[in-house]
């Protein structure tokens, strides 16, 4: 990754160019990366978007209820998702590690995310770790499936800190589409828990442009810190 911006922003930047003007899009909690996107698409080509962020004072809703009704009604167009362990078909793992029966760790869960992956209009995926652990040829749990239940939405993308996935819904695989700058293609490969296709036209991504990256460390950032603080002041959208 280029020193002139951090992996965070790298990612924040290819959430945000997926994000389409006058659409309802969102992302739950613990998700400063998505939060950046999305607000950064509304300073620059998406101004009439209505964002749903978790916890900001301008962009939430009233009741975590609102979320389901408007996902339900069919109009919730973009969400962003995450979690401990995603596979190679889409599915998220929110819940354990380990045998189910006996497990080693048990998460907080799911909070409704299988209902919003299922009805949202597409899903993006992140991963703040781009590691074989993370990154797994079968999820010790499917708390969100990817394509036995997602008719309707399912995934899109899987962004982490070293490349941009696509999800191919005819194969149920993810294809690596594109690798964050600096870094080494195989290396990136390696470091995903299956044997990922790689798309024939794979190149290095797009990097944040110089307007993207006085907006993320500006107005994205200070909106951003109503929410996650903490994630602003480790420096991940630049420093005072």
């Amino acid at each position: 990754m280029s020193a002139a911006y951090s992996p965070a922003e790298q990612m924040a930047v290819v959430l945000a160019h997926d994000v389409r003007d006058w659409e309802t899009v969102g992302c739950g909690t613990h998700s400063p990366v998505p939060a950046a996107g999305l607000l950064l698409a509304l300073h620059t080509h998406a101004p009439h978007a209505t964002l749903i962020i978790d916890g900001h004072p301008e962009h939430s809703l009233a009741t975590p209820s609102d979320l389901h009704f408007i996902a339900q009604r069919g109009e919730l167009d973009l969400y962003h998702f995450s979690g401990i362990q995603i596979d190679r078909h889409g599915n998220l793992n929110m819940t354990l590690l380990g045998d189910p029966a006996n497990p080693k760790l048990r998460v907080p869960g799911a909070h409704g995310a299988p209902v919003l992956y299922y009805t949202a209009g597409r899903s993006n995926l992140f991963r703040m770790e781009h590691t074989r652990r993370s990154l797994v040829e079968r999820v010790d749990y499917v708390t969100c499936s990817g394509v036995e239940a997602c008719e309707h939405g399912g995934p899109k993308l899987l962004v982490t800190p070293n490349a941009v996935l696509r999800f191919d819904r005819e194969r149920a695989d993810f294809v690596l589409i594109s690798f964050h700058g600096g870094l080494d293609l195989d290396q990136v490969c390696a470091n995903i828990g299956w044997e990922v296709r790689v798309a024939p036209d794979v190149r290095e991504t797009e990097p944040p442009s110089p307007a993207e990256l006085r907006l993320l460390r500006t107005s994205v950032r200070e909106q951003v810190a109503l929410v996650y603080p903490d994630f602003v002041r480790q420096g991940h959208l630049g420093t005072n």
